[in-house]
């Protein structure tokens, strides 16, 4: 299966993310802040890199306890720390892409300048399935046989930066280990596969706003 299928964890009052994963069967929405906000226009959307390993998480977002306690006794395979960089590089420049062709102005954030109040952030993790206890750790899985990450969609810096939606997402993989020669083609494949989903969902949002046509 191609399609991009999502799982909401957590949303705001805005109900973005319930217009942006909307097409996700099976998708439950909860409520958790007052709902007398509105969503302003953001100036523009920066996209990160996604965190391939619970490290790498630690540093960009802070601190990811459950995964790094699992960090010894299940560490990551260099191939999948390798393959799982490549990927996120990949999905930034999909996504930027993929959001600029539907008349989104967004930025790969490390080529932009910081964000301001009005600034939407893209942000997120790939993740993995402990093979002890069955939890979710951070860790890009190569051998899985999905993709699978966590997306936050934030506005705002400093002490006005709150979180608008996020959502776990899984995509149908064609990664494998030792694929060769076909792994580049793989991972542009399923990475742009993945942006174009998500891209359109954003893009639904902002019609619905009148933001763009």
């Amino acid at each position: 299966m191609d399609a991009l299928r999502c799982y909401l964890r957590f949303v705001t009052n805005f109900g973005l993310a319930a217009v942006l994963f909307s097409s996700c069967q099976a998708t439950t929405v909860t409520p958790t802040f007052p709902t007398g906000d509105t969503l302003v226009r953001p100036d523009r959307v920066l996209v990160y890199d996604f965190a391939v390993t619970p490290g790498e998480f630690e540093i960009k977002y802070g601190s990811d306890a459950q995964s790094s306690r699992a960090i010894s006794s299940q560490a990551q395979a260099s191939e999948d720390i390798q393959v799982g960089k490549a990927f996120a590089k990949v999905l930034t420049d999909n996504l930027v892409e993929e959001l600029r062709s539907r008349g989104i102005d967004s930025y790969r954030a490390s080529e932009a300048s910081p964000p301001e109040r009005d600034t939407a952030s893209i942000k997120g993790r790939f993740v993995r399935t402990s093979k002890t206890d069955r939890t979710t750790l951070t860790g890009f899985d190569l051998g899985d046989g999905q993709v699978r990450t966590n997306i936050q969609i934030l506005q705002g810096t400093g002490s006005t930066l709150r979180v608008v939606a996020e959502a776990d997402t899984s995509t149908s993989s064609n990664l494998k280990p030792g694929l060769g020669p076909a792994l580049d083609a793989a991972i542009k494949g399923d990475a742009k596969r993945t942006a174009s989903h998500v891209a359109e969902k954003i893009a639904d949002y902002y019609k619905r706003q009148g933001w763009i046509k």
